[in-house]
């Protein structure tokens, strides 16, 4: 165990939550780890945040909590991958059982590690629903109306799905969503799967699909949102570059899967599915870029791209089996 961590009590679950932080505002992570830190449950769920500073800042200097490890790259701006990566190394050094991964500007709903951590227990990877929040170009913007990463079947009544049971849902499942997911994971499926640390696009989704596939090509589904995804304009997956970032990183994995070095635990026929995948993530960018160049799509986010119904059908509607 290293210094400065706890241990979990007789009959707790240890769990982690892995935060990095890259010149983020002080009220979003104030947010971010308010919400992670509220997850524990003394006597069931002990949680440690492990908050991964990576441009050399001291953050959340006057927040004090016993749950709460402060870790740094040593580097500004060493990317997203290297960040988790060292989060993970601590989380696992520290005994952690179960791990979740969190944004500086998300937040949890209280009791997203309470629901999720018997599922992910029990499968190895459990996955939630997320809300998209649109946060405000500027103070006194006009509020755009959030919308549900997987949408509710019923849309108009979607609490009628707040106790909705989990679902075992493929890895091709997963794979049909354009959207980030945000798995909480048993930390002994992960073996050696890391972030590829060249990446700075897309790693958490490449790193999700092979936690799924480690887990045996399956995890749980819960169609509830507990995760609020914040999305922000001029962030890198949001600005004007943004297209051009996801062809950059997409280009990168589709490389790397076609290169036998790479990922080398992989399977063939695993290999070819997400090189397959990848393919189809760089033809659904090239239509977004198309998408925001036609009247009135410019600055929308690739978020309303995917949720509108006049674009190709989601690939979930046919990749959904159980």
């Amino acid at each position: 165990m290293s210094t400065g961590a706890r241990a979990a009590a007789p009959g707790e679950l240890a769990a982690a939550v892995i935060v990095p932080v890259y010149r983020e505002s002080p009220d979003r992570l104030a947010r971010c780890l308010r919400s992670a830190l509220a997850q524990e449950r003394p006597g069931n769920l002990r949680v440690t945040v492990y908050l991964v500073s990576d441009d050399l800042c001291a953050h959340a200097p006057t927040l004090e909590h016993r749950g709460l490890r402060r870790l740094g790259t040593g580097r500004v701006g060493a990317g997203p991958s290297i960040a988790r990566n060292l989060g993970l190394e601590h989380a696992i050094a520290d005994g952690a059982q179960l791990c979740a991964l969190l944004d500086s500007d998300d937040w949890f709903e209280p009791d997203k590690l309470e629901r999720m951590a018997p599922l992910a227990l029990e499968y190895g990877v459990a996955v939630d629903n997320a809300r998209i929040d649109f946060e405000p170009a500027h103070p006194g913007a006009p509020t755009r109306a959030g919308t549900w990463l997987v949408p509710p079947v019923d849309a108009a009544a979607p609490d009628r799905r707040k106790d909705a049971p989990a679902q075992l849902r493929p890895l091709e499942f997963f794979l049909g969503i354009d959207n980030p997911l945000w798995p909480v994971f048993r930390t002994d499926v992960l073996g050696d799967l890391r972030f590829l640390p060249q990446l700075r696009f897309s790693e958490d989704s490449l790193f999700n699909a092979c936690l799924v596939a480690r887990a045996g090509g399956r995890a749980a589904w819960l169609p509830w949102a507990l995760h609020h995804y914040r999305v922000r304009e001029q962030s890198m997956s949001h600005s004007g570059d943004a297209c051009a970032n996801a062809e950059h990183a997409y280009a990168r994995i589709v490389d790397d899967l076609g290169d036998p070095a790479e990922l080398a635990w992989l399977p063939p026929a695993l290999r070819a599915q997400l090189l397959a995948a990848y393919q189809r993530k760089r033809r659904t960018n090239a239509a977004y870029a198309h998408w925001l160049g036609l009247p009135g799509h410019a600055g929308r986010s690739f978020q309303e791209f995917v949720a509108t119904p006049a674009q190709a059908p989601s690939p979930t509607a046919d990749s959904a089996g159980s």
